[in-house]
């Protein structure tokens, strides 16, 4: 029988699906928040199945963790880059509806 391998192969397609749809940390804030959880699975699982199904899944196992954390630095880069916009803009008063 072939090793089980299912953990590190849902890691690798959610790391992947993950870095496809980056483009959603251009919605402010949310967007941001969002994209933590797909590559925070992958990474999850990623490492889940370094530990259940070893050698054998490695490549799965291993691009899971990777892009796990690819995605998760786009994120957390995005995050801290909206809140930078948001507080400059409200020190420029742009929030400020005072006529």
């Amino acid at each position: 029988m072939a090793p089980k391998k299912t953990l590190s192969l849902i890691g690798m397609i959610a790391g992947i699906v993950g870095l496809l749809g980056f483009w959603i940390v251009f919605i402010p804030i949310v967007g941001s928040i969002l994209q933590l959880f797909i590559p925070g699975a992958a990474l999850v699982l990623g490492i889940m199945g370094r530990k259940r199904e070893g050698l054998p899944a490695r490549g799965f196992w291993l691009t899971a963790i990777i892009t796990g954390i690819i995605g998760l630095a786009i994120a957390i880069i995005a995050l801290i880059g909206w809140i930078v916009v948001f507080v400059a803009a409200g020190a420029h008063g742009a929030f400020n509806n005072s006529y």
